[in-house]
């Protein structure tokens, strides 16, 4: 682009005299080409403003859209992680109880038989869950321990040798490990 100085020596160069003394049609046609100019540098302006704020909503725009895409991906994750969370839950808390229960009855029965060969042959009575009794039967047998088993209505199996009681804690293991699932 050039400037008004630039063009005014180059009318001088051409023959048109100092630029005040430009004849009223040069002059005339100096000023149209000016406003020309200006009116040519405006829309240029305008078009560099109108690019800029284009530029500019599109980097807001890219930057809400990469936002939510990050926030939609995290949201997916913690759901994935929820629902495999709940399904490993579902899978293990039975296997948990069955193996707790198991090892309950396992070790009530060897402290049981430990007491058994220190104590004077008595009358065993074992109480025990009706859910736990073929368990408790099955390790007796294993064991050798010949005992009479009542049912009741706690969690726990338990006996009495002399003065010494013996309890489990299968139910508040169990217990535990339901509000763990929860």
């Amino acid at each position: 682009m050039m400037l008004f100085s630039d063009w005014a020596r180059q009318q001088q160069g051409n023959g048109a005299g100092p630029a005040g003394a430009a004849a009223p049609a040069t002059a005339g046609a100096m000023i149209a080409e000016l406003v020309a100019r200006l009116e040519q540098s405006l829309e240029h302006g305008e078009e560099c403003r109108n690019l800029l704020q284009i530029a500019e909503l599109r980097r807001q725009w890219k930057s809400q859209f990469e936002s939510t895409k990050v926030k939609s991906l995290n949201n997916k994750i913690q759901e994935m992680e929820a629902r495999l969370t709940s399904s490993v839950e579902a899978a293990l808390t039975p296997l948990l109880e069955d193996a707790v229960v198991k090892r309950g009855i396992e070790d009530f029965c060897a402290v049981l038989q430990r007491h058994l060969q220190a104590e004077a042959a008595q009358q065993l009575v074992i109480k025990s869950p009706a859910g736990l009794r073929p368990l408790l039967d099955n390790e007796l047998g294993a064991l050798g321990i010949v005992a009479s088993v009542e049912e009741h209505a706690s969690d726990e199996v338990s006996t009495s040798i002399g003065d010494t009681e013996i309890e489990t804690d299968i139910g508040a293991w169990v217990n535990r490990l339901r509000k763990v699932a929860a």
